[in-house]
């Protein structure tokens, strides 16, 4: 694969082999010129703040071997952040109040999941109306809150009281940790309220082996046990519902809405998984290993076996989410390391010119133009300050897709070769 770092700002030579249309070539710079600057470097900046901030947190956190646990329960913040002060929002414009600007842990899962954007606009078109509600990432407003020399991330008493008026927990993630030390969650299989501990001796909800019998029903709630009950909650209503589909196939591989698809792959999963009585898999009987091994191995059902992987991947973690958050950020962490190489955490750097982030959004225009014409070329790997840019234009949210989609033709995906790897080479659009 060629490193996009290489290619010219200016992509002159390349023109005879790319691109087959003179029209479509001048389309495309026309358009481009009438959307630029499609990325400013105020928000490029502004992110390498963000970005800053939360690394320092990530490393404190990692030395006192505290990540893991702030990693999982950002997930469970970032949906009370989403339901409870998101939902009860009269948000304009998709502009936050000041007071409404989440915690750094909860705004790096918010990060994470923009960053996915096929997995984060079908979340906000199904399950969390929220995600498209808020526009943007507020990365202005976040960045306002970090000091430039420091990075240290500093809220507001507003925000601290705001959050904690709506959720009833401290702001802090830390304080979080060492004062909440128990999680409700609702028993898959009755409904019922189960208050467990984040921690317990291997067994709590933030913990590998984590075990809770439900004193209603008797059923053992397990990780694997809330995964199957996310994947079966899907399937009953599928042939019921004109809507019902499963996770990760609503949009096609240009990201395009197509409904009749998904519900296609929804009816040959079902038909694969019923058994001769015609029932489904009981919540109580079964795993996603063996969900996975029935539908590998029937031979009457028309799914790709080398695509059911990618299928259930959506069911791997148990949160109700499509997105894997925790592996996101985890997979994340490799390029914020190789961007402080760089040296754009420098203070100095980010109070010059930084002639260095022009270039780069010069450079992520011409590789727009692979996106839209990439006849000829097998694949480009975005260069460190590139995909900084990419992630810039990615964070603005729905307009990224309206953008993107104007230029190119395709809501283009970003699925990091670090954060899955397996999946990298089938899913990138370039």
């Amino acid at each position: 694969m060629a490193s996009a770092d290489v290619l010219p700002i200016t992509r002159d030579l390349l023109t005879d082999v790319i691109f087959d249309s003179p029209t479509r070539h001048e389309q495309f710079k026309a358009t481009l010129l009438r959307l630029s600057p499609l990325v400013s470097i105020d928000r490029v900046k502004d992110q390498i703040l963000f970005i800053g901030a939360w690394l320092k947190f990530y490393q404190k956190s990692e030395d006192t071997g505290i990540l893991n646990a702030l990693l999982s329960r950002g997930v469970y913040r970032f949906e009370l952040w989403l339901t409870r002060i998101i939902g009860r929002s009269f948000v304009k414009n998709g502009l936050l109040k000041l007071c409404e600007v989440p915690p750094i842990d909860v705004a790096m899962m918010l990060h994470a999941c923009i960053l996915s954007p096929h997995r984060y606009y079908e979340d906000g078109l199904v399950r969390f109306p929220q995600l498209l509600k808020i526009g943007a990432f507020p990365l202005e407003q976040i960045a306002a809150l970090i000091n430039p020399r420091t990075y240290e991330f500093t809220a507001t008493s507003d925000q601290i009281n705001h959050w904690k008026e709506r959720t009833g927990v401290p702001f802090d993630p830390l304080s979080y940790k060492d004062e909440v030390k128990d999680v409700t969650i609702t028993c898959p299989s009755c409904e019922e309220d189960l208050d467990v501990a984040w921690e317990d001796n291997g067994r709590g909800y933030e913990e590998s082996a984590f075990l809770r019998i439900c004193q209603k029903c008797g059923l053992s709630v397990s990780h694997d046990r809330l995964r199957v009950a996310k994947f079966l909650k899907d399937l009953p209503d599928i042939s019921t519902s004109d809507q019902a589909m499963l996770r990760g196939t609503l949009l096609n591989v240009n990201g395009d809405v197509e409904l009749a698809r998904a519900r296609l792959i929804a009816l040959h999963v079902t038909k694969a998984l019923r058994k001769d009585d015609g029932s489904l898999p009981l919540l109580s009987e079964t795993s996603m290993a063996e969900i996975f091994q029935v539908l590998s191995q029937n031979s009457q059902t028309k799914l790709r076996r080398d695509h059911i992987a990618i299928l259930l991947r959506p069911y791997a973690q148990g949160t109700p989410f499509t997105h894997d958050l925790v592996k996101a950020v985890q997979g994340l962490h490799r390029f914020h390391l190789d961007l402080g190489d760089t040296g754009c955490f420098n203070p100095e750097y980010l109070s010059g010119p930084c002639k260095e982030l022009s270039v780069a959004c010069k450079k992520y225009d011409a590789f727009l133009e692979l996106i839209a014409f990439p006849e000829g070329v097998d694949g480009a790997v975005p260069s460190i300050d590139l995909d900084l840019v990419w992630h810039t234009h990615q964070l603005d949210g729905l307009l990224y897709r309206k953008t993107v989609v104007e230029l190119t033709g395709v809501y283009a995906d970003h699925i990091s070769c670090t954060e899955d790897p397996e999946f990298f080479g089938q899913q990138s659009v370039v």
